[in-house]
């Protein structure tokens, strides 16, 4: 027990003080704003359409709020590593007693801490701003709402953050190897592999010699199956019955993106122990 307190107090002490430090700078509001000003944009696209304003306020808030986080997401994997290392930062804190697994798990969870925090806010904002105008102007007339939304809401806002951690994760191991810029393409290239599955299906069908359709079938079982995990609709939060959740795409993108989080880091942790820092 005591090992593993000797362990831990150096990494919550990097993960406290890179938290602060993220939070302090003017990207991370930045980013708060981008986020709230579409937050304000799906209230008023919804108070102007005609008889779809929580669909559309729904809709266009949880986009908003997950074209954020990948954003964020991106940015947070492929820069911190870099910038760390060039500041000399890192080299400075690793001539103390701390080992690089700890200075890198430090670095993760820093980062990691302030990705839920900045995404968690928007999300209880949006959840918030749904339930104000259900309550007041009575647009829950207009949409059958079925018992228990909110707990759906909820599973659609957990989907969100793990899909968040798992691009920052690949893009923290990206950036162990390449520059910042290749490794957000690299992180890009993945997260449209995982969202365009579907449309890789099509062409693997088409495909006579059977390359793509063996290749396709590698992937599916590889890739998080985000594309068709449609948690984030109208008609999966508010009418359940009319779309109900896959359950076997559910439990597989949950093992997936565990799976690949767990791997992902393991391999930048071990990338970092070899890495020149100098």
């Amino acid at each position: 027990m005591t090992n593993i307190k000797l362990y831990w107090l150096p990494v919550l002490s990097i993960s406290r003080v890179l938290q602060k430090e993220l939070i302090s700078q003017k990207l991370t509001w930045g980013f708060l704003l981008t986020g709230i000003v579409l937050l304000f944009l799906s209230v008023f696209l919804g108070e102007i359409s005609i008889q779809e304003k929580i669909r559309v306020q729904l809709h266009i808030g949880l986009f908003g709020i997950n074209f954020v986080a990948m954003i964020l997401a991106f940015t947070l994997g492929g820069f911190q590593i870099h910038r760390e290392i060039e500041r000399q930062s890192c080299a400075l804190e690793l001539v103390r007693p701390i080992q690089r697994s700890q200075w890198c798990l430090g670095q993760w969870l820093g980062c990691f801490a302030t990705l839920m925090l900045l995404i968690s806010t928007l999300l209880v904002l949006h959840f918030g701003t749904i339930q104000f105008v259900l309550q007041s102007q009575g647009a829950s007339g207009s949409l059958s709402l079925q018992a228990g939304w909110e707990f759906r809401y909820l599973l659609a806002a957990f989907v969100t953050l793990l899909e968040a951690v798992l691009f920052f994760t690949f893009a923290f191991l990206f950036s162990m190897h390449v520059r910042p810029s290749l490794s957000l393409a690299c992180t890009f290239v993945l997260y449209l592999a995982c969202y365009w599955q579907s449309d890789l299906e099509f062409y693997a069908r088409k495909d006579d010699e059977g390359f793509f359709r063996y290749a396709y079938e590698v992937l599916k079982w590889l890739l998080p199956p985000i594309d068709q995990l449609k948690v984030r609709n109208s008609h999966f939060i508010f009418n359940a019955g009319a779309e109900s959740l896959n359950w076997t795409q559910g439990v597989l993108f949950l093992s997936l993106c565990f799976l690949w989080i767990l791997v992902s880091f393991m391999l930048a942790e071990l990338s970092f122990r070899r890495k020149d820092l100098v």
